[in-house]
């Protein structure tokens, strides 16, 4: 009986044994299954983005030109015509070295017909871009254009001004020295 005994005794253990050697065998396999590498796959270049050809727009001018006012210009004061067929920038010039110099505070320019001529006396060429803060438009919802009126605080700053001189008066005066030949500030009238 104890040989019976032993011998499924055996038996089991040489199962045990065999499925014990079998286990390293199906570890071993499945280490060489996971080692391997997977594949590897080949991802075609991405191509770079076309892009148009750059076009320069059309050629335009780049500065455009400002429209010169070639009309001869008539310079007012107080409805009196004190220089005529004036250029715009001279009839400027010239009303504001009047009002300027005369205790009139306003000068109006209309445009006219005819050429364009001198002023009668040398005023200064950039009298009123030089000035541009001694005078504004006039006030109000409609504005009118070309109507220059000199400032209240900037109305008896010369000494013709605090003299009472007229516009009339200042103007009769330039055009006697100009006649003369005698030379002002600016040099001959």
């Amino acid at each position: 009986m104890p040989q019976e005994r032993i011998a499924p005794l055996s038996q089991v253990r040489l199962a045990q044994l065999q499925i014990q050697h079998q286990v390293p065998q199906l570890s071993q396999l499945t280490t060489t299954t996971t080692s391997h590498t997977p594949p590897i796959i080949k991802i075609p270049p991405i191509p770079p983005p076309k892009v148009p050809p750059f076009r320069f727009p059309p050629f335009r001018k780049r500065f455009p030109q400002v429209k010169v006012d070639k009309r001869p210009y008539n310079v007012f004061i107080k409805g009196k015509k004190i220089g005529s067929n004036l250029s715009k920038p001279t009839a400027k010039n010239f009303g504001a070295y009047v009002v300027d110099n005369s205790i009139a505070a306003q000068f109006k320019i209309k445009p006219t017909r005819g050429k364009i001529k001198q002023p009668k006396f040398k005023v200064p060429p950039v009298f009123f871009d030089m000035n541009v803060n001694k005078f504004r438009s006039p006030r109000g919802k409609k504005s009118k254009r070309n109507i220059y009126i000199e400032r209240k605080n900037r109305r008896l700053d010369t000494a013709n001004e605090v003299n009472q001189i007229t516009a009339a008066r200042f103007v009769s005066s330039q055009r006697k020295l100009a006649g003369a030949g005698k030379v002002n500030i600016f040099g001959t009238i």
